[in-house]
C-alpha cells in the first residue's frame, strides 16, 4: 500500500457553506480529476459514482472545529483523504466518474454506489471497513489486519483476491475466473459469487467459501477449510496438515 504524503500538492478550492445546527458545518472541495482515493486515519467516506462528464468533487461535513476536518490533498491522480481521531464523527462524499483504485487504512469507514467504467483494485488494512453497492467491475482485493470489504453485485472476467489476518470479505455477483489466496484467521464469504473456475488456496486456520459452476482446484492446508457449492465437474482437491476441503450440496 502506498505511504500517504503530502508533497507536490495540487491547489484545491474550498466553497464554504453555512453552518448548521450543532456546531457543524459542511464545505466543498473542487478539486483536480482523479482515479484513485487513499482513505487513512478515521472518519467516514461516502463515494458515489457519476457521469464521465461530471466534475469530481468532494463535500465534507464536520464539527466545526480545525482539528475535526479531514485532510485533502489531490497528487498525481490521487485522491488521499487523512482524519485524525478528532474527525471521527466526519463524514466526506465523494463523486466521481472514474474510480480504479481504492486504498483504505486505519479506522475509515467506506461505503458508496459505483458503476465503474474501468476495473476497480482494493487493498484495506487496519481496522478499515468497505461497502460498495452497484455493478462492480472487480479487478483486485488485498486485505489484511481487521479489514471487513462487501461488494454487492460484482461483474468480473478475472478477480484476484488475497486475505491475511483477521481480514473478512464477502462477494456476491458473478465473475467468469476466480484466484483467491487466504492465510491467517481471514474469511472469504463468496457463495454468492457464482464463478465459473476457481482457484483457491488456504492455509493457518483461513476459511473459504466458493461457488464454482464448472471447475474448481482446492488447496487447504494447516487447519483451514474450503466449502464450495454447486457441483463443478471438473474438480481437484487438496489437502495436508489438518486442511479440509468440504461440499456443501446447494443444488439450485
Amino acid at each position: 500500500m502506498k505511504k500517504i504524503s503530502f508533497g507536490l500538492a495540487l491547489l484545491i478550492a474550498v466553497v464554504w457553506l453555512p453552518v448548521y445546527a450543532g456546531h457543524t458545518v459542511s464545505y466543498v472541495v473542487a478539486v483536480p480529476a482523479f482515479n484513485e482515493i487513499h482513505a487513512g486515519g478515521h472518519g467516514n467516506v461516502v463515494i458515489l459514482g457519476s457521469r464521465r462528464s461530471t466534475q469530481p468533487r468532494v463535500t465534507m461535513t464536520a464539527v466545526s472545529s480545525t482539528s475535526s476536518r479531514p485532510q485533502v490533498h489531490v497528487s498525481q491522480g490521487v485522491l488521499y483523504l487523512l482524519g485524525s481521531a478528532a474527525a471521527s464523527r466526519s463524514t466526506v462524499v465523494v463523486r466521481t466518474p472514474d474510480l480504479q483504485k481504492l486504498v483504505v487504512g486505519g479506522s475509515v469507514h467506506v461505503t458508496g454506489t459505483l458503476q465503474p467504467l474501468h476495473a476497480l483494485s482494493i487493498t484495506a488494512a487496519g481496522s478499515g471497513t468497505v461497502v460498495l453497492n452497484g455493478v462492480v467491475r472487480l479487478h483486485r482485493v488485498q486485505q489484511s489486519g481487521n479489514s471487513v470489504v462487501h461488494i454487492r453485485w460484482v461483474n468480473s472476467d478475472v478477480l484476484l483476491l488475497e486475505g491475511q489476518g483477521h481480514s473478512r470479505m464477502e462477494l456476491a455477483g458473478v465473475a467468469k475466473r476466480l484466484y483467491a489466496r487466504l492465510t491467517d484467521d481471514a474469511v472469504l464469504h463468496a457463495q454468492y459469487l457464482r464463478t465459473q473456475a476457481v482457484q483457491v488456496q488456504t492455509k493457518n486456520h483461513a476459511i473459504a467459501h466458493v461457488c464454482p459452476i464448472d471447475a474448481l482446484r482446492a488447496f487447504a492446508s494447516q487447519g483451514s477449510r474450503i466449502y464450495y457449492y454447486k457441483f463443478p465437474i471438473d474438480i481437484l482437491r487438496y489437502t495436508t496438515q489438518s486442511g479440509s476441503v468440504l461440499q456443501m450440496a446447494w443444488n439450485e
